[in-house]
């Protein structure tokens, strides 16, 4: 469906599976390579209520020149540890600085406050974690950076990336064959 377009997704321990999952699901089912690299390097990635993944990879030795955009799942747990790593936060600095799309869901847009990429911006995030945070919406645009509110937005936070990254034919065709409606 799609060309070579690449989107890294760090995963850490105690991410939540429906965040992280049904957007990567999209993006393969569109033909885009999603990476999952383990912030730790085990093969082996812990989400909430013992739900685990295999990693593609080491999130160690990822670069952003050899991805389109950078995906941050949530998870209470998770997101913390994302948002301690320094090897995460250099990045996402460097994805913002090449004009990449930046993707953030739930818990995860804390790691953009704290790095400064929400100044004067619009985003959403899990209500009460992330200050200034409207989340009245489910998903929100500005700019480099997409952020979805909670593991309810995982769909539209997909379909997001897909319009992005695939175009929005791309976006409606995996919409229609997963059974959601997309918007353009």
């Amino acid at each position: 469906m799609a060309g070579e377009q690449k989107v890294l997704v760090p995963l850490a321990e105690g991410f939540e599976p429906v965040e992280a999952l049904l957007p990567v699901d999209m993006l393969r089912r569109a033909g885009l390579g999603a990476v999952l690299a383990s912030l730790d390097g085990a093969k082996a990635v812990s989400g909430i209520k013992g739900i685990g993944v295999v990693a593609d990879r080491p999130l160690e030795g990822c670069v952003m020149e050899d991805f389109d955009a950078i995906f941050l799942p949530g998870g209470s747990r998770g997101a913390v540890l994302l948002r301690r790593s320094p090897t995460v936060q250099g990045l996402v600095r460097a994805a913002f600085g090449q004009g990449k799309t930046i993707a953030a869901i739930c818990a995860a847009p804390a790691l953009l406050k704290d790095l400064g990429l929400l100044e004067n911006r619009n985003f959403t995030a899990y209500p009460t974690i992330v200050k200034g945070a409207q989340e009245q919406y489910q998903l929100l645009e500005d700019g480099p950076l997409l952020t979805g509110r909670d593991p309810g937005s995982a769909a539209l936070l997909g379909l997001a990336l897909l319009r992005r990254l695939a175009g929005p034919a791309v976006a409606d065709e995996v919409a229609r064959s997963m059974g959601f409606q997309s918007k353009n």
